[in-house]
């Protein structure tokens, strides 16, 4: 009977430790999903302190194209370009807020807009990538808190405005006299000497000179 009973108790032993390590690996997940929870806080609290992007515009006409940002604080911006028809602006430590809805590219000077939220070294950032005819001049500035990023029309669409000279009111000069012309006062005297000539030569026959 005793070994019986030493029996029973090595076998409650067991299931005991069993029970024991199940309830210790059930605690595990538990402390694993506060640590994500914690770190799920933290992020969201990182994101509530840099500038929010509340909303966008595009427009494009004659004068060029804009992309204009609004944002809660004021932006901080790098601008660059991997190819001659791409410029990419990005916005370290911005995030977009709830509902954001980018605009769509609309013309001929800017053919595609995306505007991504993005993580990089644990950090939030907001890029935009642009895509424009190539060789057109961009501009990017700050717009109070806002920013804002421009591209004019092609150079050569203004040059080619302005090479129309305007008419000129001036008449043009009189053209020279030709050499061979002769002016009357050049061929015949003053009518004075022709009288002159013609009383002493009346005088002169009368025998009175």
């Amino acid at each position: 009977m005793a070994s019986r009973g030493s029996a029973i108790a090595i076998v409650a032993s067991m299931m005991a430790a069993v029970f024991g390590c199940a309830s210790r690996g059930g605690g595990a997940p538990s402390a694993a999903g506060s640590a994500v929870a914690a770190t799920a806080e933290s992020s969201a609290a990182a994101s509530k302190s840099g500038p929010k992007v509340q909303g966008a515009a595009f427009n494009e006409d004659a004068d060029g194209a804009r992309l204009v940002l609004s944002s809660d604080q004021p932006l901080l911006y790098t601008a660059y370009e991997p190819r001659p028809d791409l410029l990419v602006v990005d916005l370290p430590g911005s995030v977009l807020s709830d509902g954001f809805v980018p605009p769509a590219a609309s013309g001929t000077l800017v053919s595609s807009l995306r505007v991504d939220p993005l993580v990089e070294m644990g950090k939030p950032l907001t890029r935009l990538t642009i895509g424009h005819k190539e060789g057109t001049h961009f501009d990017v500035h700050t717009v109070g808190q806002g920013l804002a990023v421009t591209f004019d029309a092609a150079p050569e669409a203004t040059a080619a405005a302005g090479t129309a000279a305007p008419a000129s009111s001036t008449p043009a000069p009189a053209p020279p006299a030709t050499l061979g012309e002769k002016l009357p006062s050049q061929d015949s005297p003053p009518r004075g000497e022709l009288a002159h000539a013609a009383v002493f030569d009346y005088f002169a026959r009368a025998g009175k000179v």
